[in-house]
Parts: C-alpha cells; sequence; structure tokens
C-alpha cells in the first residue's frame, strides 16, 4: 500500500493519466457536478468481426442537484471532452453516464442515464444545439466550444 501512494504522483505523469485526470478536475471544477469518473478502455470482439476492437473514453458525471433534462446534461459533459481531451477523436465512442442520486449509509438512490455516440455525432448534437440556442437568440456562455 505504501508502495502505491509513493508512486502516484509519478503514475499520474505518465501515458494517458495525465489527459484524463486533466478532464476529471475540469468537469469536476465546472461547478455542475461534485464528482467524476473518468476512464478509457478497448473492447475486444471475436475475430472473424469486421471491426475486432472498439476503442472508447467513459464519463461518469454525478450532478449536485438532479438534471432538469439529462440529455442537455450530457451535452455539456461531452462538450467538455471534445475541448478539453486531446485524443477524443481517435477514440470510437465518447461514453457520458449522467447520474443524480443520495447516499445516506442506510439508503442509496440513484438515477443514472447514458448517452453514446462518437465524438464526431457528439460534435454534430452539440453543432445542432448551439444552432438552436443561436435561432432562439440564446449563446450558450457555459461553454467555449463549436467555434
Amino acid at each position: 500500500m505504501l508502495v502505491l501512494l509513493l508512486a502516484m504522483p509519478w503514475i499520474a505523469q505518465k501515458g494517458v493519466f495525465p489527459g484524463l485526470l486533466a478532464l476529471q478536475k475540469k468537469i469536476e471544477s465546472s461547478g455542475y457536478v461534485y464528482t467524476a469518473a473518468v476512464s478509457e478502455g478497448k473492447n475486444f470482439t471475436p475475430t472473424d468481426s469486421t471491426k475486432p476492437s472498439t476503442s472508447f473514453l467513459t464519463i461518469v458525471a454525478h450532478w449536485r442537484t438532479r438534471p432538469a433534462n439529462y440529455e442537455s446534461a450530457a451535452k455539456v459533459i461531452a462538450a467538455m471532452a471534445l475541448e478539453n481531451y486531446q485524443d477524443i477523436m481517435t477514440k470510437d465512442v465518447l461514453v457520458v453516464v449522467v447520474s443524480y442520486g443520495y447516499d445516506i449509509g442506510i439508503a442509496y438512490a440513484a438515477r443514472n442515464q447514458t448517452f453514446k455516440y462518437t465524438p464526431e455525432q457528439w460534435r454534430n448534437v452539440l453543432q445542432e444545439a448551439q444552432s438552436k440556442l443561436l435561432q432562439a437568440g440564446l449563446v450558450w456562455e457555459s461553454i467555449g466550444l463549436l467555434r
């Protein structure tokens, strides 16, 4: 255990960890969530498949207050990933899980909703949302994406 604690600063600076940790901190500092988990990986399928593997980035965001619209909440998180995670376009899928609930020790309840698109599909979804806001005379100021 002591070795792990001593090695953590070194591990956090190697490989994919700096990007994942930076994205996690960005999401958590947004004020929308109280905690976030960010991970990446690869799923493998049988060799007779046309696509033997699928790479993904998964973000689980635990919201401070219940989102009025879980899909809109997922868009906020996806926009942060597209803007702040350098390797996002190399992933086949960006998965965003929006979670809201409570844990008081003796009881736990949460509502989770999962949204899964390719990074390019997320970009299109966000551009469409931005376009609708602009048509309504509004600006999506909370996110500096879609330049």
